[in-house]
Parts: structure tokens; C-alpha cells; sequence
């Protein structure tokens, strides 16, 4: 196993084919013959994070945020242009891939497809002139893997599943007896009862072998479930690192406040007059602490969650007007979406609460569960852990 520490890497790439968002202008190599200078995307940008030894830390983001690049780094399959990545202290500039102690399993499963499972398996050993170890090391990925995986060794990837191809990815891994784990969106090619089933596969072989893991992966849930913390990941920056209860209870600020949770959190905009936000003719009374936060007339954001924001018929709070009921039946509860002074907010309701379209109902958060936030930078003005 070994401890990750990334520190101060940044990337730009001059592929416009990158999907990464921070563009900018890159100075031409000899200006004065008059070269043009050349569009770039920044990938990373100052990226610093420590994963603990045995950690599985989860990296999570939007589409283009730069995670897959960070792996990448991590990796060695791609350089930094400034920062530096150390395994146990060891700075791992010039060092391959190959002499990382690295497994990685990549979203497109990249499978050898004339090799069977079983070549593709034991092609690590043979690359290194030692096949003698191909047979105990399969074996004990298919024990490991799972009763039926001995019956994919002799297929080749062409004839399995999307989900039978990726237990093969993972089994290619582990045979190696990696110090790192590396996921790069692994799951995101399967549906949404494999994708759960191979999630549970693939933390109970992290359990086992409580390797030091990375997981890259765009989906709040599948982060959560995977990791022991997690690292949000937007325009090239980590924006805060912690376990689930640190995002969800102590967000950095709006992104992340709304990045987890589901629905996501209701963010509304307004100032502070008094003892309480304003926005039209909503108010909503603040507790002191909020109230400390922010000077009068500050834009700010405040925040609930829809737990956080119930339901009465008497009219003894804001008034909304009900436009979609979603029921949840696993979770015994509905969704509801209320219209009121120009926003659209959700608020989560027992199943049993009788509410249809159209409804009129009272809104009242819960005053110790709101969040602020500066209207201007989205910072949370209580905590920015």
C-alpha cells in the first residue's frame, strides 16, 4: 500500500478535442517571428490532495472538471506540467506506468478482444517473462471474483456483457497484486442494475484488500458509496475533501451544497434585513448565528434542504403552489415541487401526506437546518471546510 500525495499539479492541454472548460491564450514559443499563439485548456489547475495509505478516496465532478486527468497523473500515463505526484514520499516524476505497482480499470474496459479472459488475465506475468505465475494468480481472482467468473476465462471480450467485461477489467487488476488501485468511470457504461451490483462487487474488493484506491466517477451516489472520502472536483479544482457527512452537512459552498443529495439542496436568492431573508415579499425569520454572518442587504443564497422544508395546509407560512408530486416508493416518501415568488423549490413529504397538483400549502423550514451562502462567490459564510 502506499500514502498518494499530489501537490501543486497543473495541466493544459492545446488539443481543443480536450472537454475541459478553462480556456485561455498560450504564448507562441518565438514571438518575434511572429508565430500565433495557440488556444489552450486548462485541465488542472493548482491541484494539492493527500490519500491516506489504504484509503479509497472517491474524486468526483462534473464532466470535464479535469478528474480523469488527475488519475491519469497519478498514473503516469500523463506528466504535469508544474506540481508533483509522490508515492510514500517518493517523487514519481520519469517513472512508467509500468513501474508504478499500479492496476487500473478504465471506463472502456480496453480488453484485449482476439485474447480470451483468461490471456487477458495473465498477460501482466507474461509481458514480464513469468508465466509460471498465471495459473495461481487466476484462479484466485476467479475465487475471489465470484463462483460463475470461471466460466468467462475462455470467452473473449467480444462474446461477454458490458458487466461480465468489467469483471474482467477488475480481475486483470487484481491479479497483479497492485499498491494502487486506480478507477477511471468504470461503471458508467452499464445500466443501473449492473452498474449496482458490480458497485457492491467492487467495494467488497476493496474491503478485502484495503489497497490505496482512487475512484473517478461523475455520480454523487456512486462517489459516496465507494469512498472513504471524497474529493469534489470543479474547473480543474478541488473544491472540498471529507467523508459524505462532511460535504452534505458542511458544504464548501453552492456547488457542493448541491452537488449531493437527492433532490438537491433549494438555493434562494436575496439579502438580510433584520432578522431575516428577504427575497420579494418572502421572509423568513434567520436564527442568530445566520444572522451574525451577513450584513444587511448582502446578497446571499439561503440554503434548504427537502427534508428540511415542510408541508402544512394552514396558511401560517409562505404559500406556494404545488406543480409536480413525485412518489418514491422505495424511500416511502414523495418529492413535491412548489412554485412561490418566482422559484421553483423542492420539499420531500411522507407518502402518506395527501397532496396533488395545483394544492396550496405552507412552507416552514426547519431554522437550525438553513444554510447561507455570499451571493456573489457562493461561499458558505458559516463554515468553509
Amino acid at each position: 500500500m502506499a500514502e498518494i500525495r499530489i501537490e501543486g499539479v497543473y495541466k493544459r492541454f492545446t488539443k481543443t478535442s480536450f472537454p475541459f472548460r478553462r480556456r485561455g491564450k498560450r504564448k507562441a514559443s518565438s514571438p518575434e517571428r511572429g508565430e500565433e499563439a495557440e488556444p489552450y485548456i486548462v485541465a488542472l489547475d493548482g491541484v494539492d490532495l493527500t490519500i491516506r495509505d489504504g484509503e479509497v478516496m472517491s474524486i468526483v465532478g462534473p464532466s470535464g472538471c479535469g478528474k480523469s486527468t488527475l488519475l491519469r497523473i497519478i498514473a503516469g500515463l500523463e506528466e504535469p506540467d508544474r506540481g508533483r505526484v509522490l508515492y510514500d514520499g517518493r517523487d514519481m516524476k520519469g517513472v512508467p506506468p509500468r513501474d508504478r505497482g499500479i492496476g487500473m480499470v478504465f471506463q472502456d474496459y480496453a480488453l484485449y478482444p482476439h485474447w480470451d479472459a483468461y490471456d487477458n488475465l495473465g498477460f501482466f506475468f507474461r509481458l514480464r517473462k513469468r508465466e509460471h505465475e498465471i495459473p495461481p494468480r487466476v484462479k484466485e481472482a476467479a475465487e475471489i471474483l465470484g463462483v460463475d467468473f470461471k466460466y468467462l476465462l475462455s470467452r473473449k471480450p467480444p462474446t461477454l456483457s458490458g458487466g461480465e467485461q468489467q469483471r474482467v477489467a477488475v480481475g486483470r487488476c487484481i491479479v497483479r497484486d497492485p499498491q494502487l488501485f486506480l478507477f477511471d468511470e468504470p461503471l458508467s457504461n452499464l445500466d443501473a442494475k449492473l452498474r449496482s451490483d458490480t458497485r457492491v462487487q467492487i467495494r467488497r474488493l476493496l474491503n478485502r484488500f484495503r489497497v490505496t484506491s482512487v475512484y473517478v466517477t461523475h455520480d454523487q451516489a456512486e462517489a459516496v458509496a465507494m469512498g472513504d472520502r471524497i474529493a469534489v472536483m470543479r474547473e480543474g479544482r478541488i473544491i472540498q475533501v471529507g467523508t459524505f457527512r462532511d460535504l452534505y452537512d458542511r458544504p464548501a459552498d453552492t456547488f457542493v451544497a448541491s452537488f449531493f443529495g437527492t433532490p438537491a439542496m433549494n438555493l434562494l436568492p436575496g439579502h438580510l434585513e433584520g432578522d431575516a431573508f428577504l427575497h420579494g415579499s418572502l421572509r423568513i425569520t434567520l436564527p442568530r448565528h445566520l444572522r451574525a454572518a451577513a450584513r444587511a442587504g448582502q446578497p446571499v443564497y439561503l440554503g434548504i434542504r427537502p427534508e428540511h422544508l415542510h408541508l402544512a395546509e394552514e396558511p401560517q407560512g409562505a404559500m406556494g403552489v404545488v406543480e409536480v408530486v413525485e412518489h418514491v416508493p422505495s424511500a416511502r416518501t414523495q418529492f413535491v415541487h412548489i412554485r412561490l415568488e418566482g422559484l421553483r423549490l423542492v420539499a420531500t413529504a411522507d407518502e402518506n401526506l395527501p397532496i396533488h397538483q395545483g394544492d396550496r400549502v405552507s412552507l416552514q423550514p426547519t431554522p437550525e437546518a438553513l444554510y447561507l451562502f455570499d451571493g456573489i462567490t457562493g461561499k458558505n459564510l458559516i463554515t468553509t471546510e
